[in-house]
């Protein structure tokens, strides 16, 4: 039922492999569709992170994604 989705969590987490815990900051940071928190965390239980190591480097990656956003859609007049 769930297999497309975990087929995507693996074809998109090639950082996350060479990279591991810095590789969900990178995973998270990229502001693009499918490559945020969730995905992240699902990412995170694939590749046996710990908890902590996991929280930590993707609430990083959420905010540095929200400053990235935050600094393209400011408004500079």
């Amino acid at each position: 039922m769930h297999h497309w989705l975990y087929q995507r969590t693996m074809s998109k987490s090639r950082k996350l492999e060479k990279y591991g815990a810095f590789g969900l900051v990178l995973f998270t940071a990229v502001p693009f569709p499918t490559t945020g928190a969730y995905s992240a965390c699902l990412a995170a239980i694939l590749f046996f992170i710990p908890f902590r190591v996991a929280f930590l480097s993707i609430s990083f990656g959420v905010l540095v994604s929200a400053v990235i956003m935050g600094i393209i859609t400011y408004p500079l007049y």
